[in-house]
């Protein structure tokens, strides 16, 4: 009894930022067995926190505290192992230890075992075994990362039976604790309604609830429903607001669709610069859709010098990713030569591209073409 009141002494002594006489406490204790007071020697000398930091020291407190079973010792010399500090690197003696304080509760342990198992650090991926220990460390609270992790598990079927009832509940879990990619998740499933009954409501809120940790998927779609009312009266400057921030955190959507409001004028001042920059930064973000809209305003001439060969150069990149009017606009300057050497069978091959993603002017834009398609029929 005696011994963990001096140990709560302690304790209170290093919150209080009294670390001398914490360390010379704390020291005590460990002498006389303490298993919590040798681990609290470890965190002392591995963090530097109140003491000249000391690997060699953290080691050998740590390994006291967790031959007597100590669960947060047992991680934490796991860690030492893992990292070096201290002693030799041995990854199989740090999964010895971290498998200890898992097995003896730790939640941390738990968690970080899922994650390993799921993948596949220092161990073959397992995802039943991931299954099993983010479960472990939910019921021992970690529920964030874990619950999260257990989420996409549960939706996808990975090492364990689908269950979207699971699921939800996991995110909800993880979410309702401030998982930002998990409130992103809840907030596409109810927007979406495939998997869940779709609830434009709850959608705005678990965006709403992302985007204010800084999540850019998060902000856009949450001025996508602004800007549209889906859940949430109809409102362009507070769409306009979101976007803005989604770009500013690196979502080429969001960097598009503000190009998009500049170019036309929607919910801001036409500002055909604003848009040029917005669709440029989409491009170079690698957006197909943006690759297409500032290759067509180049193609244009449209608030920027005209530059054929660089046009071709964005026309071409989203063509690649399967954009049907980039893929018409590149069998266009195939066929008359603009911004790249005319050739007939590159326009050809590019325009039949085009047609099966639906761009049906595609094949009858020429008579010529239209001739050529009539004759291989015939053959």
């Amino acid at each position: 009894m005696k011994m963990k009141e001096d140990y709560l002494k302690a304790v209170e002594y290093q919150k209080s930022g009294k670390y001398q006489e914490a360390l010379e406490l704390f020291t005590k204790l460990a002498e006389e067995g303490c298993a919590d007071s040798q681990n609290a020697l470890g965190d002392m000398y591995s963090s530097g926190r109140g003491v000249e930091q000391n690997y060699d020291e953290a080691l050998k407190y740590y390994r006291l505290s967790a031959d007597q079973g100590h669960k947060e010792a047992e991680y934490w010399l796991g860690y030492m192992y893992e990292e070096g500090l201290g002693v030799e690197c041995d990854i199989r003696e740090a999964l010895r230890w971290y498998e200890k304080s898992a097995q003896n509760g730790y939640s941390v342990a738990q968690g970080d075992l899922g994650l390993r198992y799921y993948h596949g650090d220092d161990v073959d991926v397992d995802y039943k075994k991931a299954v099993y220990w983010f479960e472990k460390a939910v019921e021992n609270g970690e529920v964030i990362l874990s619950g999260y992790y257990l989420g996409e598990m549960y939706i996808e079927g990975k090492g364990c039976e689908k269950s979207v009832e699971k699921a939800v509940d996991y995110y909800t879990k993880s979410a309702t604790r401030g998982h930002s990619e998990a409130e992103f998740v809840l907030g596409n499933l109810h927007a979406q309604g495939k998997i869940v009954a779709q609830n434009l409501t709850s959608a705005v809120k678990w965006y709403r609830l992302a985007a204010e940790k800084g999540h850019h998927g998060a902000e856009y779609w949450l001025g996508y429903l602004c800007e549209h009312g889906y859940g949430t009266p109809k409102d362009i400057k507070e769409a306009v607001k979101w976007y803005q921030q989604s770009a500013n955190h690196g979502n080429e959507q969001a960097y598009y669709r503000l190009g998009q409001m500049y170019e036309f004028g929607i919910g801001v001042e036409l500002d055909l610069d604003k848009a040029i920059y917005n669709y440029e930064t989409s491009a170079y973000l690698g957006l197909a859709e943006g690759q297409y809209a500032y290759g067509r305003m180049l193609y244009h001439g449209t608030g920027v010098q005209k530059d054929m060969v660089k046009a071709f150069e964005l026309f071409l990149k989203s063509a690649e990713q399967g954009h049907g009017y980039a893929q018409q606009q590149v069998g266009n300057m195939y066929w008359y030569g603009e911004g790249v050497d005319e050739d007939k069978k590159l326009a050809e091959q590019w325009l039949r591209l085009a047609n099966n993603n639906t761009v049906y002017e595609s094949l009858t834009y020429y008579s010529s073409w239209q001739d050529l398609i009539e004759k291989k029929n015939e053959v």
